[in-house]
């Protein structure tokens, strides 16, 4: 309450009363008032000063996981410790944001790959990928996702080497994929004959397409597909490219 009972200076939206305000949070030591503050000051600065004094968990779990603002359950969220309520909000809250600020956050794997499997923003599941280990859940995600950054990540961080190379060597034929994205799969390739469907795409797909097919061309060992792209590619360049592998 403000002096003789009328409202907390804080209570403002009046600009000119704005300094008075973030003056009076700054003098609030009251978790309880912060919270106040923090969900009904009807300036936006004000709130994000009541914000950042607060250090009450409780007070902070209660705000990231029922404060009518997105941005006021953001700020709770990232101030928080308790992983089981991270995992809460990383899982359930409706706004994205507030979603990956606790995600950022939390180390229980297990929560981790609930995220991977079940959450539906695409940057989220990346995001949750880099911080997961779980084998099983990243066999699932490269075996069912069809985006493919998110079977990549996940192929990379396999274990399972051989369905690593599986994996690259469907998504490296991908449609949408142009030569940038399609160079960073060629590179972790050692399927050979994926790299020889490299070799052998047509100059037409883009005008820099022959780089990538000379990195695959580069890459591929195996003396009978180096002997087939020899013979039958239909470019000459190609062809060449091959006879001058195979004669070393």
């Amino acid at each position: 309450m403000g002096l003789f009972g009328g409202e907390p200076a804080w209570m403002t939206d009046d600009t000119n009363k704005l300094h008075k305000g973030l003056k009076s949070i700054e003098k609030c030591y009251s978790p309880k008032s912060l919270k106040k503050a923090a969900l009904n000051a009807p300036r936006h600065e004000i709130r994000v000063a009541a914000m950042e004094r607060l250090i009450d968990q409780d007070i902070l779990a209660d705000l990231a996981k029922t404060a009518p603002l997105s941005d006021i359950r953001r700020q709770a969220a990232v101030k928080l410790t308790d992983q089981v309520v991270l995992a809460d909000i990383a899982e359930n809250d409706e706004n994205v944001v507030v979603r990956t600020a606790a995600t950022e956050l939390l180390t229980d794997q297990e929560a981790l790959c609930r995220i991977v499997r079940n959450e539906t923003d695409k940057k989220l599941i990346l995001l949750a990928i880099g911080m997961i280990t779980d084998q099983e859940t990243l066999t699932y995600t490269v075996k069912h996702e069809h985006d493919w950054k998110i079977r990549f990540k996940a192929a990379k961080k396999l274990d399972d080497k051989v369905l690593a190379q599986e994996i690259y060597s469907q998504i490296v034929k991908y449609d949408e994929l142009d030569d940038g994205k399609r160079k960073k799969i060629v590179k972790k390739l050692t399927d050979q004959t994926a790299l020889a469907y490299i070799a052998k795409l047509p100059t037409t797909l883009s005008s820099e397409i022959w780089k990538l097919r000379n990195l695959a061309l580069e890459k591929i060992t195996d003396p009978s597909i180096l002997s087939d792209i020899a013979k039958n590619a239909e470019e000459e360049k190609v062809r060449n490219d091959a006879k001058e592998r195979i004669e070393g």
